[in-house]
């Protein structure tokens, strides 16, 4: 049987290419006929050629395209206008199609230069204002969206609004959609009340016209507790997410066969009650109730371990997630015991010089440090360190803030030397980078001048106090709290040598 099989697909692939040869004969017979100005001869083989073409391409294929463009010429010279405008309809359409295309595809320019074209045709052949133009408006708007373009985003959103609210019933369920895109754009630049008004806006025409379980009703919901969030108005963001987290639980069983989805996007199975469960948690941990937000990462984490591999990243997050919330809550114990796991599972699935592998030795050092166990987190502040000096710019900002720490835990561990080699590795960095300003030098010598008060040495403690004094006054208001301490430190240097009437200046 595999033989015919073969054949078959050969014989078939054969047929099809056959059927493309026809309609470039057909399509050539059919320019000839609108050169000798034989329009209905013409039309009569770019139908055939077209009809050939729907049956055996894509509709976004360009040869589509320009047959159905040679249609409408042909009645053009022919006078019939409708029909001319129905063939440029048919172009519009698929010019949008292919834009469509590219823009899944991530060719964003490609994707513009075909919303275009096909709003072009479409302002040549039809009144303005039609619903078409519309959703390529919209499909501009989502492309600038993607492009991170906001401003250019709202622009065409904007316009695409305009034309359905000419068009549409005032609660039609397609404006759900436009104004959930100009939501999210305002929520993009951060314009929070704007961004609301359009997300309400949103869920009101949601919640007339989709059944309440429907899942554009949870995103838009969570979307609106995520603006809440942002903005600090962590009840009302809270009321939004359990609200969605009510329905999502009453709509289907527990369980995690089901309740899993799949984003094709990405290939992973992920299940939305655990995204809900992460908000609410989040803004438990911000408003400093930790253990609500413990509960709520907790049944995050249960629900990931029961529908996701075991050294999949998000489960490693949330193990972040948790030991950040025992470290606030003073439990570094614990704090160490999830911050460990969330470091084997990165181990296994990150390469070696990965940030977030940085971010999580960092988290064990500092909880070290705050055990006063300094040799096991200058070990973990060495491991943070040796990744971001193999993938950072040497004089990122990033690399200074640990070479502060690293310094800060020798100074409390006594060891003013190897203190005063990584402050000077930070001024170095802060001396020659434009990301950091005069404040930060200011209070590096100021430290510096610390540790050689510590070690006895007044003059050079005196020198790096009157550097960081002289930076100070004149990046800060003179009664700002660092100058003041600047000033009583070199006053204590003084006194500490005895020159009692400089400490009096």
């Amino acid at each position: 049987m595999g033989k015919y099989d073969h054949a078959e697909k050969y014989f078939t692939a054969l047929i099809q290419n056959n059927r493309l040869l026809h309609t470039r004969s057909y399509n050539n017979v059919g320019l000839v006929y609108y050169e000798k100005g034989e329009y209905n001869k013409a039309l009569e083989y770019y139908e055939k050629t077209v009809e050939i073409e729907l049956n055996s391409l894509p509709l976004n294929h360009p040869s589509c395209a320009i047959t159905c463009n040679n249609i409408g010429l042909a009645y053009h010279k022919k006078g019939e206008y409708h029909h001319a405008s129905v063939g440029s309809c048919i172009i519009a359409t698929t010019y949008n199609n292919i834009g469509l295309v590219y823009h899944k595809q991530g060719q964003y320019d490609k994707a513009l230069e075909y919303y275009d074209n096909s709003l072009e045709i479409n302002y040549k052949s039809l009144p303005s204002d039609r619903p078409s133009q519309a959703t390529t408006y919209n499909n501009i708007g989502a492309v600038y969206s993607k492009k991170c373009q906001y401003d250019e985003a709202l622009e065409y959103y904007t316009k695409a609004l305009g034309i359905e609210l000419k068009s549409l019933p005032p609660k039609h369920p397609l404006f759900a959609t436009i104004y959930n895109n100009i939501g999210f754009a305002y929520h993009k630049k951060g314009e929070y009340g704007k961004a609301l008004e359009y997300y309400e806006k949103t869920l009101e025409i949601e919640m007339k016209s989709l059944p309440p379980t429907h899942p554009s009703l949870e995103t838009t919901r969570n979307n609106i507790g995520l603006v809440y969030e942002e903005k600090g108005e962590y009840d009302k963001a809270l009321q939004y997410y359990e609200k969605t987290l009510e329905i999502e639980l009453n709509s289907s069983p527990l369980d995690y066969s089901t309740l899993a989805i799949t984003y094709n996007n990405t290939g992973f199975v992920y299940d939305k009650n655990a995204t809900i469960y992460k908000h609410i948690a989040s803004v438990y941990e911000e408003k400093g109730e930790y253990n609500k937000a413990l509960e709520y990462y907790e049944k995050t984490l249960e629900i990931e371990l029961n529908s996701l591999p075991l050294n999949h990243p998000s489960c490693a997050i949330t193990c972040n997630n948790i030991g950040l919330a025992y470290h606030k809550k003073g439990e570094y114990d614990k704090a160490l015991q999830y911050y460990e796991k969330t470091l084997a599972v990165e181990l296994k699935s990150l390469p070696p010089t990965h940030r977030s592998l940085a971010i999580t030795y960092n988290n064990i050092a500092t909880a070290y440090d705050e055990k006063c166990a300094y040799e096991k987190a200058l070990e973990y502040y060495g491991k943070t360190l040796e990744i971001e000096l193999n993938s950072l710019p040497l004089d990122h900002a990033s690399l200074a803030t640990t070479y502060r720490i690293i310094a800060s835990v020798y100074d409390e561990n006594d060891d003013y030397d190897k203190a005063l080699e990584y402050y000077e590795k930070m001024v170095e960095i802060e001396l020659n980078s434009s990301s950091l300003d005069d404040v930060s030098l200011a209070i590096t010598y100021n430290n510096i001048g610390l540790i050689y008060h510590k070690k006895g040495e007044y003059d050079k403690a005196i020198k790096y106090y009157e550097e960081s004094l002289e930076i100070a006054v004149k990046a800060l208001p003179s009664t700002h709290p660092s100058v003041a301490t600047t000033c009583n430190n070199i006053a204590l240097v003084y006194k500490e040598k005895g020159e009692y009437d400089k400490t009096l200046q």
